[in-house]
């Protein structure tokens, strides 16, 4: 007889934990009878081919009660056996709605990092209820450590499953052909940098440093993908800087793995992760990587033998990537000088554009290190556990 599998997020939205819910369910569909449930279906970007409930009520306000509810109800309904939880606010959500179900908590980031992101009421639920779930998944190395040191969480009820990737489908994805009005994008030196417009990936640090990448190389050209609060922010400051001709604020697009094939270097400058999938696509894109080393996972892609308590204060040549310190997260106009560290992101990526031999190197060593996050390895390790 076939388990009963329930995975739990928000919006399938673009996002690193919607698509790894995407995948898994998508993997685990013949095996296992899975359900997903969301808060939301609308303009999804990601919708697996399983069976998919939507319980509003779990957005926010007051019907909150009503949803977990509803979930409870669910879960008696289907003779749930594991229900897998996804992001702070809906781990909460799974272990308070358990009826009979194991419950696993999947924890996508360095929590602490996040400075304002949560309130103080969910971080108080979080902490009692990390105490009494079955298990919890952290992403990454980092992310367990912050489990078990700032929340105190039991290290025998944390394991670490990284991402996986899906390079054979990557692989198809990347030569598809770019939209005609996109093409020219690419013609000349172009970074590439993709997610969300938000506080938390810090992109406006990677335009202000592009005025002295552009001052010494006038065909070099930086593009970002997505959607998100920061657009306007961001095309001001592209304005302001007056970097119309060399950095281009896109929506979010279809395919994003082509455009990842067709750029020079991929650059993440987020202030703080999990462990971040588009890394690992882009290696798949046979990318060199540049990337803050911020708390989370993207040390542990980059180095064999990273180290979990300190991070680099200079432009660092790791094992698989590049390493910078992380910016200061202050939001400056185009009037302000650049910081030591939007001084260092412009160097390291005129460093991979100048040294051919050492961009062939990283191109080559993407490629190598994308084979230890190949899917049928970290599949099996979720496949233990449900």
């Amino acid at each position: 007889m076939k388990k009963n599998i329930l995975f739990l997020i928000g919006a399938m939205r673009t996002g690193g934990a919607e698509h790894v819910i995407y995948n898994l369910c998508n993997n685990f569909k013949d095996k296992y009878n899975i359900t997903l449930v969301v808060t939301e279906l609308t303009n999804a970007d990601y919708v697996p081919d399983v069976n998919i409930v939507e319980i509003p009520e779990l957005r926010k306000g007051k019907r909150i009660i009503i949803g977990l509810w509803k979930l409870r109800k669910l879960k008696k309904e289907l003779k749930i056996d594991t229900s897998v939880s996804f992001l702070l606010k809906y781990n909460i959500y799974n272990y308070l709605s358990k009826y009979k179900d194991k419950v696993i908590i999947s924890v996508r980031n360095y929590i602490t990092a996040n400075g304002n992101m949560y309130s103080k009421k969910f971080i108080f639920l979080y902490k009692k209820i990390i105490k009494k779930v079955d298990l919890i998944v952290n992403v990454s190395k980092s992310v367990m450590e912050d489990q078990v040191v700032n929340f105190k969480s039991k290290k025998e009820k944390n394991i670490v499953i990284p991402n996986f990737c899906e390079t054979e489908y990557i692989n198809k994805q990347k030569k598809e052909k770019l939209p005609k009005e996109h093409e020219s994008l690419f013609k000349g030196d172009t970074i590439i940098s993709s997610g969300r417009y938000a506080y938390q990936k810090g992109q406006w640090h990677l335009i202000r440093a592009f005025k002295k990448v552009v001052e010494e190389n006038k065909n070099a050209k930086l593009i970002l993908t997505g959607r998100g609060p920061l657009k306007d922010y961001y095309e001001t400051l592209v304005k302001d800087l007056k970097l119309e001709k060399n950095v281009y604020i896109l929506d979010y697009v279809d395919n994003v793995y082509r455009y990842m094939y067709h750029s020079k270097i991929y650059l993440l400058n987020s202030f703080y992760e999990g462990m971040p999938n588009v890394l690992l696509e882009a290696m798949a894109c046979n990318l060199p990587i540049i990337a803050t080393d911020s708390p989370g996972g993207s040390k542990e892609i980059l180095s064999k033998n990273n180290c979990l308590n300190s991070y680099v204060n200079e432009v660092t040549l790791a094992d698989y990537g590049i390493l910078i310190p992380t910016c200061d997260r202050i939001q400056y106009t185009a009037k302000d000088p650049l910081t030591k560290e939007e001084e260092q992101i412009a160097t390291s990526i005129l460093m991979l554009l100048q040294d051919k031999k050492l961009y062939k190197k990283y191109q080559k060593l993407s490629e190598e290190r994308i084979k230890d996050f190949e899917k049928e390895k970290i599949i099996k390790m979720w496949d233990k556990i449900l």
